[in-house]
């Protein structure tokens, strides 16, 4: 079901404007990918390429379009000119940060009146990414703060302040997945989302409500280990199981507070 609704999403948004499909040797771009099958020949797929990107990504990426024929382009991207980062703030405040801010120079060289761009973002809520444990039992809202830097006053305020609002009696896994749908997606990711309307119009297919209704139905354990993505590529396309993924060591950091994390990479840069 949860296959079918992306790609009848995808095809439906193709019949509006042009889609811009980002690759990477990841599972939630595959899904994407396996999504626009039958349409293909309308999509322009693409990979970003800068010091930031991972070398197995482009490998996978480019592996992939050789095995299915696809309209695939590697962008190059270098740090943008202050201009076009001016542009870009005006319309996010300069809240966008991170790694989207420092390739807008690529999605200017992609970017259409007509174009859709359509991410992974949320992908991670087929794994239970924000869960604390395989099944929780319990909801507890504060452990949020672990995704900052630092715990200041203002954002533990805020952490509690959102616990707060969270229904009473919610199950603990629809918490913390709604924690990460509107944390990681709405207040980080949101401000990212509408800066990109610069270049062209944002698509998060996996932000769905019946996603999200169809996803608390399944076993604990399915959704934890991550196999779906997986599934629903078999289900979409699966050809493009021929194809490994790129291996992102990242089960273990996400057991790791937010301030631990950047200090080990401000280490390791040295």
């Amino acid at each position: 079901v949860i296959s079918e609704l992306i790609k009848k999403t995808l095809y439906g948004a193709s019949k509006i404007g042009k889609l811009l499909v980002s690759l990477t040797g990841g599972r939630d771009s595959r899904i994407n990918l396996g999504a626009t099958k039958d349409f293909r020949e309308k999509v322009r797929y693409f990979t970003i390429k800068n010091d930031a990107v991972n070398p197995e990504d482009l490998r996978c990426a480019q592996l992939l379009a050789d095995e299915v024929s696809l309209n695939y382009s590697v962008v190059p991207s270098d740090y943008p000119e202050d201009w076009l980062l001016d542009l870009y703030d005006e319309i996010g405040m300069g809240m966008s940060v991170g790694t989207r801010r420092v390739i807008i120079d690529a999605a200017l060289a992609i970017s259409g009146p007509d174009h859709i761009h359509v991410n992974g973002s949320q992908g991670a809520l087929f794994n239970g990414d924000y869960w604390p444990s395989v099944d929780p039992k319990k909801f507890n809202g504060m452990i949020l703060k672990k995704q900052f830097v630092s715990n200041a006053k203002c954002i533990v305020n805020a952490v509690q302040e959102w616990t707060d609002s969270v229904p009473k009696g919610i199950p603990p896994r629809a918490g913390y997945d709604l924690m990460y749908l509107e944390q990681r997606g709405g207040r980080w990711g949101g401000i990212g989302e509408t800066s990109s309307s610069l270049f062209y119009a944002p698509l998060t297919p996996f932000n769905s409500r019946e996603i999200f209704e169809i996803i608390q139905g399944l076993p604990a354990e399915l959704v934890h280990s991550g196999f779906m993505t997986k599934d629903f590529v078999r289900i979409l396309w699966p050809e493009l199981l021929d194809v490994p993924y790129s291996i992102v060591g990242r089960s273990l950091g996400k057991h790791f507070p937010k301030w631990l994390k950047v200090l080990i990479k401000k280490i390791l840069r040295k």
